[in-house]
């Protein structure tokens, strides 16, 4: 198991990793007050995925998704509030 990539959310779930692991990778979220991990996102097997930033709001993470086989990746965002799936941005 690997975490790399901490981004500290401006409110809500806390802090957002990418957790690497024998089954590929997810966005996680660590509470601030310590804890388990929250999975944020079901990823696909063969992706790299990375958060990157938020909205002004704090109520939108953006993340990149890049599948292993063409390196060609994709932003996408992620109501953190609603819980809705993500979307392309």
């Amino acid at each position: 198991k690997f975490y790399y990539g901490a981004l500290c959310a401006p409110r809500g779930p806390g802090v957002i990793v990418t957790d690497s692991n024998s089954l590929g990778q997810q966005l996680v979220s660590f509470p601030i007050a310590g804890g388990p991990p929250t999975p944020l996102v079901d990823c696909e097997p063969e992706c790299e995925y990375g958060a990157s930033s938020f909205t002004p709001d704090g109520r939108t993470l953006l993340f990149s998704v890049v599948p292993m086989h063409d390196k060609v990746g994709d932003i996408m965002t992620l109501d953190l509030e609603a819980g809705r799936s993500p979307k392309r941005f």
